[in-house]
């Protein structure tokens, strides 16, 4: 009890919605996550129980070779053309403006994130289950001694989203339509030293961080979502992540560059939150893309 008294009245609250909103969430997801394993193992060659009653193995690979013919030519029709993204303002006292920022996020997409290869997982993702996902994020670089906001994006494993049983939009032209889905919940791994780091940045609660560091029963521990990594593992026949059992059991204290904590983004229309092991809110603030945007972006075939 003397632990729960250091966390205030509002923390405790935004922890429990938080806990029955990550809960409805994977029971929502757990027929998606299953049929992604059963389809992902077809893509891996892995004969499904109801090929044992058949003399021929040939179908096998067909599912194999329907995605990997696909792949390149989505990305061929999509990146053949230099000018395959082009804006327009949405208004003409910036038309003067449009091709500057045209030019900005084309050397963001080609040369900072290099799209072309780093979308290839999203896009295959997609493919093999029916949905791949892209987070764009802010990472922070230090220019001329100060910490510079850069605009970055990430491709995100189909085990770590997981959408609001309502609505099927993520961001719909009018985020108030019922087609738009309440939050979505996105599960990353921090370095210690990263979230060290950002424990003096603004919205971050830096007595929840201290919290977690001195709480002696934090660490490796099993989440929800595990099993369905575990099963993925075992189909890959290597560890989840770079993050897996056996590098849990090295020997020695791993600096806090190596050692990692479970966080989850919480993106509502109204509020961001980071939510660390289930248990500590490191971070709360307004929504970095602004008010009603949740910043996913799925990929459907």
């Amino acid at each position: 009890m003397a632990e729960m008294n250091k966390i205030s009245k509002e923390v405790e609250s935004d922890l429990q919605q938080y806990r029955e909103a990550f809960k409805a969430s994977i029971d929502y997801c757990r027929p998606q996550f299953e049929a992604y394993l059963r389809f992902y193992k077809l893509w891996r060659g892995i004969k499904p129980p109801e090929m044992d009653a058949t003399l021929s193995n040939i179908w096998i690979n067909i599912f194999h070779s329907i995605v990997n013919n696909r792949l390149p030519l989505i990305f061929e029709n999509v990146f053949s053309n230099p000018d395959y993204l082009t804006l327009k303002s949405d208004s003409p006292e910036y038309d003067l403006m449009a091709d500057g920022a045209q030019a900005w996020i084309r050397d963001l997409l080609n040369d900072k994130i290099k799209i072309r290869s780093d979308a290839m997982a999203t896009v295959q993702s997609a493919l093999i289950g029916g949905t791949g996902y892209r987070m764009p994020y802010v990472r922070y670089v230090e220019r001329d001694g100060k910490q510079v906001p850069v605009v970055s994006s990430k491709n995100l494993n189909f085990f770590n989203v997981f959408p609001s049983p309502n609505g099927s939009t993520v961001n719909p032209s009018d985020y108030h339509e019922e087609s738009g889905v309440d939050w979505m919940l996105v599960v990353d791994w921090w370095s210690e030293d990263k979230i060290k780091g950002e424990a003096k940045r603004e919205g971050f609660n830096e007595s929840e961080i201290d919290r977690m560091f001195d709480d002696q029963n934090g660490g490796p521990r099993r989440y929800d979502e595990d099993n369905y990594k575990d099963q993925f593992k075992q189909v890959n026949g290597m560890n989840y992540e770079g993050y897996g059992a056996q590098y849990d059991k090295l020997s020695g204290d791993k600096p806090d560059t190596l050692n990692k904590r479970r966080v989850v983004h919480w993106f509502r229309r109204d509020v961001h939150m980071i939510v660390a092991e289930d248990a500590y809110l490191i971070y709360k603030g307004d929504p970095y893309m602004g008010k009603g945007t949740i910043p996913v972006v799925p990929i459907n075939n």
